[in-house]
């Protein structure tokens, strides 16, 4: 067979469906095949939603996320998103045709250094070297992808498609892992039965597939043990459970960080706990210095990378939760935990918790100090869409201060799968309404609906309606336009005395209207009454008409709390032309002077 046939018999072999990207001559070839052998690829409008698509697919069905350009120009659109996948740990396999072998080093068409270019983004780079190898190496990346948690690479030259050869094309590799050393685990029990007031914290790795949730949840449930999610990980635990605290970190529920602050014992289940989690919010210093640290995780490089850690244990995180339940449902378990199980003092923590979060969020929704007419507060539109929102709706939420105010106000997650994509440390702008058609691709029976900002809906998202309606995969936005980047902005409100350079994005079309224009639903929300049923009107378009839906809500410019005060500092200017730039205290409000 040629190279192309052997490539996509690979394809099949590893069960691929779907292929994101925009065509090329570099990879023609096996494009050509992609019909037959029952592979649809999807052509997008920009190659970073490619990688964005295919990381949503990804992350929702637990499967490979692939995507395919033209080689140069085409695959190097693919950077900003990859990096994304990569500290999101996102199974997504980047095919990269390349210039021609003989083209090397002469400074041909399109000639980059591809492999240099991502090498410090994936976790496997495939070149292949000899038009023999392509079946061995994508195998090779497709597995990689899968086993090791992360994105991978395969670098194949536009000429190495073409020739007949002999091909074994390889059955896929799963590998079983285990739930961690005997040693780590048998400490990790110790520390939990000795806590006063332990905490279990769960992160991206028990948000990835349903079996972890249900581990999650009967783990939570056998040693009654207050459980918090991380940042933008809600969906890795039901957020309706009684022992469930709420969300931390940004944005996040204040009664959670408080329950998370008294913790003498954490337990940190697939999360690598990222340094700008542990940030104070509201106010409160709320990471747990002084507590015991267990850090169960598959990637031994991210223990203790941001924490000290008492107890490491490098294991299947489903594994390790099913390990303990057994123990701590066993006879012997429950009465060496007799101090741990506790219901009584577990329940009034807890419920101490929610009620006082639930009377602070009811305070800062409900404040009208800074309404005004023709314009929504972000609080109450988040609110308002969070109650129209159905119970299995997959979300993704994306960079900015509006979107990320949406953690204290995300939906319940009862169905206990995958359901919440997140920037991630990467944070850059526009993924999210390219990460919901893949997930929409990968669930059509579930809603998927993207939160944007103004500013990077039109960096990244508008463009992709044209995907949706050609590619017919229905998906739903809601954009938050306050007519600014809102995050920056509260930098230059906080720390540069309301000098707003770059921020404002004071002239904006009607993205109702303009999706309508494009051939989508288009709903405009210039008041807070009108959400609710401008959310619920647009999921139904989707979910009963097939048809893709935006809702633009139009907010005020109220702010959020800066994202990088550990990073920022107040001004202080030497050269006499500058000083007058000089700030010498913070904003009394945090919020901008032109609201």
């Amino acid at each position: 067979m040629t190279p192309s046939e052997a490539f996509v018999e690979t394809l099949i072999k590893q069960d691929v469906k779907y292929i994101f990207g925009i065509a090329g001559s570099a990879f023609m070839d096996a494009l050509d095949l992609f019909p037959i052998a029952g592979i649809r690829y999807i052509s997008v409008q920009h190659e970073q939603n490619a990688v964005h698509m295919a990381d949503g697919y990804a992350r929702i069905s637990g499967r490979h996320g692939v995507c395919a350009a033209q080689n140069g120009p085409g695959i190097t659109n693919f950077v900003t998103a990859l990096q994304g996948c990569y500290w999101s740990h996102s199974p997504v396999v980047v095919i990269t045709p390349d210039h021609s072998s003989m083209q090397t080093g002469t400074g041909g068409f399109q000639e980059c250094n591809q492999l240099r270019i991502f090498e410090s983004m994936v976790k496997y780079q495939g070149h292949v070297n000899n038009p023999k190898r392509v079946a061995e190496i994508t195998a090779r990346a497709f597995d990689v992808a899968l086993n090791d948690k992360g994105p991978t690479q395969v670098n194949v030259p536009r000429d190495y498609w073409y020739g007949q050869y002999d091909f074994t094309i390889p059955d896929p590799i799963r590998i079983e892992r285990g739930p961690g050393g005997p040693q780590s685990i048998e400490r990790a029990k110790e520390l939990l039965m000795g806590a006063k007031n332990p905490v279990i914290m769960v992160g991206g790795g028990v948000a990835s597939s349903k079996e972890n949730i249900e581990a999650a949840v009967k783990f939570a449930e056998a040693v009654q043990c207050p459980v918090v999610a991380t940042y933008l990980h809600g969906d890795a635990f039901p957020q309706n459970h009684p022992l469930c605290a709420g969300i931390l970190s940004y944005g996040g529920s204040l009664g959670a960080m408080k329950v998370a602050k008294d913790a003498d014992v954490v337990l940190a289940l697939g999360t690598r706990i990222n340094p700008y989690m542990k940030n104070p919010q509201y106010g409160l210093d709320w990471w747990p210095k002084d507590a015991k640290l267990i850090q169960v995780d598959i990637d031994s490089r991210r223990l203790g990378l941001t924490s000290r850690v008492t107890v490491p244990v490098n294991g299947d995180v489903r594994l390790f939760m099913e390990d303990l339940t057994r123990y701590f449902t066993s006879p012997e378990g429950k009465r060496a935990a007799g101090q741990l199980l506790d219901p009584k003092n577990i329940n009034s923590r807890l419920s101490r918790a929610r009620a006082y979060w639930e009377t602070s969020l009811k305070a800062l929704t409900d404040d009208m100090k800074l309404c005004q007419p023709g314009r929504v507060r972000p609080r109450q539109a988040l609110a308002a869409a969070r109650r129209a929102l159905p119970d299995d709706t997959m979300m993704s939420v994306d960079t900015g201060n509006l979107s990320a105010l949406s953690s204290s106000y995300m939906p319940e997650f009862v169905t206990r799968e995958p359901s919440l994509i997140g920037p991630g440390m990467w944070a850059s702008c526009g993924p999210a309404f390219g990460e919901m058609i893949g997930a929409k691709l990968a669930r059509p029976d579930r809603p998927a609906v993207a939160y944007h900002g103004d500013g990077s809906w039109m960096m990244n998202g508008i463009n992709e309606i044209v995907t949706c309606i050609r590619e017919e995969i229905p998906t739903t936005a809601i954009v938050f336009n306050n007519r600014q980047w809102g995050a920056e902005k509260s930098n230059q409100v906080n720390f540069f005395g309301d000098r707003y350079l770059g921020t404002n994005l004071d002239y904006h079309p009607d993205y109702a209207e303009v999706a309508k224009a494009f051939g989508a639903v288009g709903l405009r929300c210039t008041h807070a009454d009108e959400v609710s049923d401008a959310v619920k009107a647009a999921v139904d378009a989707q979910m009963n008409d097939g048809k893709t839906s935006i809702v633009e809500i139009v907010c005020t410019r109220e702010l959020g709390d800066p994202f990088r005060r550990d990073a920022m500092a107040l001004p202080t200017r030497y050269l006499d032309k500058y000083k007058s730039t000089n700030v010498d205290k913070y904003s009394p409000t945090g919020q901008p002077t032109d609201m």
